[in-house]
């Protein structure tokens, strides 16, 4: 089945992984079997599309490098919490910069940004290259689940967002055809 980039490492893999992580306590084995054999498929796929966005060999070390002084610019000047722990914007996935410190702290980045410059650009190439990824489609082999071997600890959200999983064709009471049978043969009259 073709399933676009974007819903496998968005949708599926997220969603897949918690549900294989989830205990939904005796019974339920066959939705358990079906959820594990289509997490190695969808995992496999993840693996291959999160390839493309990681730093290429060539620059990779340079890019750690700029990674780790951009790091220790934006500590210089992020929010911290009464522990001291920095404040992190989850759902941005990055440090929270109080506004009267955000021009303190371009002006402490701008000779790093300089500074490696063409690593940025290298890996903006990369980034792009992962865009175009995230809107191809990866052929995966999905194995069915039928609808009501599904736990009902299975959210509507989670249904939906792994809806080609899901097998709710009707089945007819029996597939075996009945095969047109013979007629008996006729005995011959005796003379």
């Amino acid at each position: 089945m073709l399933v676009k980039n974007s819903k496998i490492v968005l949708v599926m893999h997220p969603v897949i992984s918690e549900l294989a992580n989830r205990d939904y306590g005796s019974g339920h084995f066959k939705f358990k079997w079906g959820i594990s054999r289509n997490q190695e498929e969808v995992n496999n796929a993840y693996e291959a599309i999160e390839k493309v966005r990681q730093p290429k060999p060539e620059y990779a070390e340079e890019w750690a490098s700029y990674q780790r002084e951009r790091e220790e610019a934006i500590q210089l000047f992020a929010s911290t919490d009464e522990t001291g722990k920095f404040l992190v914007d989850a759902a941005r996935n990055e440090y929270i910069l109080p506004q009267d410190k955000r021009l303190e702290y371009r002006k402490a980045s701008q000779p790093i940004l300089d500074k490696y410059a063409k690593v940025i650009e290298k890996h903006n190439v990369t980034l792009r290259e992962y865009a175009e990824c995230m809107d191809a489609e990866t052929d995966i082999r999905i194995h069915k689940i039928k609808v009501e071997m599904i736990p009902d600890t299975v959210s509507a959200a989670e249904m939906t967002a792994l809806m080609p999983l899901w097998d709710d064709s009707e089945e007819e009471a029996s597939n075996v055809v009945d095969l047109p049978r013979s007629q008996p043969k006729k005995k011959k009259k005796a003379n």
